[in-house]
């Protein structure tokens, strides 16, 4: 074996869709559709298996790295990362409890998901690297506008 790494992520990965299996047993049988809910499941475990199982052979395979840990300047954009993302989990669940309770919510719909997300994109992509402005106020605006029309459009789902 000579990348250890590689193996050992590959069989937590392994061990973690058998998680993911065991619970999809779960939902439901799809009734009158061909789809049902535990379609979309099925098929993200079992690309996640077959990516597991590569890691393990590249892992056997292919030499380790030379060094495991980033430098510190990336590092600590993976830390800030990190963080914003779970502030914008809370941001979120905040601004969605905060339209819950409103009598007359500014949106009638998706507008927690909406404001977070594209605060969110608008913070992270400069940390990723971007650097024109127009292009990161576009991202955010064209990504949080296609997420919100598939889901409430398309799978007809409402966001918080």
């Amino acid at each position: 074996m000579k990348s250890p790494t590689d193996v050992a992520s590959g069989i937590i990965l392994l061990g973690l869709c058998g998680i993911g299996a065991y619970s999809v047993r779960s939902l439901p049988e799809a009734g009158m559709e061909a789809i049902g809910p535990a379609t979309f499941p099925k098929i993200i475990l079992v690309l996640l298996c077959v990516l597991s199982l590569a890691l393990i052979v590249r892992g056997v395979r292919n030499a380790p790295p030379k060094c495991y840990w980033p430098e510190a300047g990336v590092f600590k954009k993976i830390l800030l990362f990190i963080g914003l993302f779970y502030l914008y989990l809370i941001t979120l669940t905040l601004l969605g409890d905060l339209f819950l309770s409103m009598e007359n919510p500014p949106f009638a719909a998706n507008g927690a998901f909406s404001i977070s997300t594209a605060l969110f994109l608008l913070i992270a992509l400069p940390l990723l690297g971007r650097r024109k402005p127009v292009e990161i106020v576009a991202v955010a605006a064209i990504t949080t506008s296609a997420l919100v029309g598939v889901f409430s459009g398309f799978f007809q789902v409402l966001l918080p």
